[in-house]
């Protein structure tokens, strides 16, 4: 008994004796000088892998139980490198992009009262004054604009009702500009500047503050923007009015490259709560506030957008050839900027080009090439730029 007494006291003061070793402050010479240690930068952390590219399988949009059409548009490019615009209107009737095109005539008709004819009429503009590009969910305001195989803007047309209002020679809009999904509004883009807003009717000006690149709702009270930084990636949302964001979130560590910034194709919702859907590099993004929940929808999608009632998420393949391929994933003399870029490049030839829309409940997705169609005289290509315009009630058309 004494004996076991005695080996418990020795560990203990064994114990007591190991803990002093631990906790006393050891002395250490110090250096001269501490040598630089460089912290890790976005640059060496990243690439990570390219995200795996797997097609679809597609199915016919006839089967789709969906309510609504799509006005889309496309770049064009002729012999001469100069570019267009191409405009077609997707229908769950609409069984190729052909059909698409003739469906946009078809709408231009019921429109504008004209009698153009997809055979004469569709890429002969010499008789064609307007080509309506951007509509409201309703189809009662919707924008015309001369010449839609012209990129340097010119005077607007608006539609309310019965009533034609040609807006004012300062309205005269660039290709880069956007306008809120009512119609309310053009958004002036200042690449590296300030944007703001210009009532469409009235030609009243709104400052946004210092952002640029901004995504409006359906009502235009809320915008969201993207923000970057080192080693920061931000989605910030905005109430119209306001200087500072009401809601801020860091979206970095779910980034496939964090060094470049995100691109917003959507806002949904109100000043308390909705979505945005972003992009980074070749994958799709869906952000919910306030809570800040984070969703992959999907990689090599590009303008991701969901349909009014949410049942649809209509994409393209590509959002801009030149800005996505030769841009974001080469870099200086057309060589990849590095291993993670050199996949993507690869996976990004191997694309379907077009539109696609996903059916939510079911997964099916529907495809349209614009390679299936016709192009105008001289026109060798769709270039890029493919876009979703507007989501159109079908029973208004």
């Amino acid at each position: 008994m004494k004996n076991k007494s005695r080996l418990a006291l020795l560990l203990a003061v064994l114990l007591l004796v190991a803990c002093a070793a631990v906790t006393e402050p050891q002395e250490t010479e110090t250096p001269t000088a501490t040598p630089a240690v460089e912290e890790p930068t976005p640059a060496e952390e990243f690439p990570r892998e390219a995200p795996l590219y797997i097609p679809p399988m597609f199915s016919s949009i006839s089967e789709f139980d969906m309510k609504y059409d799509i006005l889309v548009s496309g770049e064009i490019q002729n012999a001469d490198i100069r570019y267009g615009m191409d405009y077609a209107l997707i229908t769950t009737a609409t069984a190729t992009y052909t059909d698409a095109q003739k469906a946009y005539i078809d709408m231009q008709n019921r429109r504008l009262g004209t009698r153009y004819t997809y055979d004469t009429d569709m890429f002969d503009r010499s008789d064609r004054n307007e080509n309506i590009f951007l509509m409201t969910r309703d189809g009662k305001r919707f924008l015309t604009t001369v010449d839609s195989y012209s990129q340097s803007g010119g005077s607007l047309i608006l539609y309310d009702g019965n009533i034609r209002t040609v807006l004012e020679e300062t309205n005269a809009y660039s290709v880069t500009d956007y306008f809120t999904p009512e119609l309310s509004y053009r958004v002036v883009r200042n690449w590296g500047e300030n944007d703001y807003l210009i009532e469409l009717e009235t030609n009243e000006k709104i400052e946004l503050g210092d952002n640029w690149r901004v995504t409006f709702n359906a009502d235009a009270s809320v915008y969201s923007v993207s923000s970057y930084s080192e080693n920061a990636q931000s989605i910030l949302i905005y109430a119209v009015g306001r200087e500072e964001p009401i809601f801020e979130f860091d979206v970095y560590q779910y980034l496939v490259d964090p060094t470049l910034s995100c691109y917003i194709s959507q806002i949904a919702g109100d000043s308390e709560s909705g979505f945005v859907l972003f992009n980074n590099t070749v994958r799709a993004y869906k952000l919910s506030y306030p809570s800040g929940k984070v969703e992959v929808l999907g990689d090599y999608m590009f303008e991701p957008q969901f349909s009014p009632d949410g049942n649809y998420l209509a994409y393209t393949s590509l959002h801009d050839f030149n800005w996505n391929n030769r841009v974001v994933l080469l870099g200086v003399g057309g060589k990849p900027k590095n291993s993670m870029y050199a996949q993507l490049w690869i996976n990004m030839e191997m694309l379907d080009r077009g539109w696609y829309i996903k059916e939510i409940t079911t997964g099916k997705t529907a495809f349209f090439d614009p390679d299936g169609g016709p192009l105008p005289e001289n026109y060798s290509s769709m270039y890029g730029d493919l876009m979703i315009r507007s989501w159109l009630e079908r029973d208004t058309d």
